[in-house]
């Protein structure tokens, strides 16, 4: 067995302007050749304010608009006591904001890193069809595409459209699973596929509940807007 070593170039950091969030320390990000970005916070003082930085010009996708979090993580911030706590960290267009805790950051120091894809539209809540109650969300990443179901009804026996798959998420092929009851009633066992841009289920009761995830990949452009709500 052999194997071949692929050398890659190495991806440049690049330091972003601070905002009035921070007073000292430096926010560095740098993206490979394979999308993905990386955020490192390298001693940053905080003021107490929630807004870091300014959006990191050419690390964001070039497809939508809207408030959905690029990237998101739980970063190590250390406060004046010594003690480790975290704060969640947020990547979107238009900055880097720290989301929790809102109150109570002035003085202390925050460190670490994380990564997320230029090609990631973050999860977004869907409006069920009909009948249908529940929640659903889809998110795409690259050309994977997840569709998340929690505690569904589908209002009616059969076969039963449960969400509009719009251009830019719908499956180059055609996809199916079987998705888990959250009912004794063995009937509830839905099997859902995708059929003419919606994916629907097909079960042997109105009143089941069922849950689970579907899992594709698309070959459609990149969405010029995206479903739903931000999850």
């Amino acid at each position: 067995m052999s194997f071949t070593l692929i050398r890659r170039a190495r991806p440049d950091w690049y330091s972003l302007p601070l905002n009035t969030g921070a007073t000292a320390g430096r926010v560095l990000a740098c993206r490979d050749d394979r999308g993905l970005v990386t955020i490192l916070f390298d001693g940053l003082a905080l003021t107490g304010t929630s807004f870091l930085t300014q959006g990191p010009t050419g690390l964001v996708p070039a497809g939508p608009t809207g408030a959905f979090a690029l990237g998101r993580a739980h970063v190590g911030l250390v406060p004046e006591a010594g003690a480790l706590s975290l704060v969640d960290v947020r990547v979107y267009r238009y900055g880097i904001q720290l989301h929790t805790p809102t109150s109570g950051l002035a003085g202390k120091i925050l460190h670490g890193q994380f990564t997320y894809r230029t090609d990631d539209t973050g999860w977004r809540k869907l409006v069920p069809l009909g009948t249908v109650t529940g929640d659903l969300w889809m998110k795409r990443s690259g050309p994977l595409v997840e569709l998340a179901t929690r505690a569904v009804v589908p209002g009616a026996a059969g076969v039963v459209d449960l969400v509009t798959i719009p251009v830019g998420f719908q499956p180059h092929a055609a996809s199916s699973t079987r998705l888990g009851t959250l009912s004794t009633d063995a009937n509830v066992a839905a099997m859902a596929s995708y059929f003419s841009g919606k994916f629907r289920v097909i079960n042997g009761t109105a009143t089941g509940a069922f849950g689970g995830r579907i899992l594709w990949t698309t070959s459609d452009p990149w969405p010029s807007s995206l479903p739903g709500s931000a999850a």
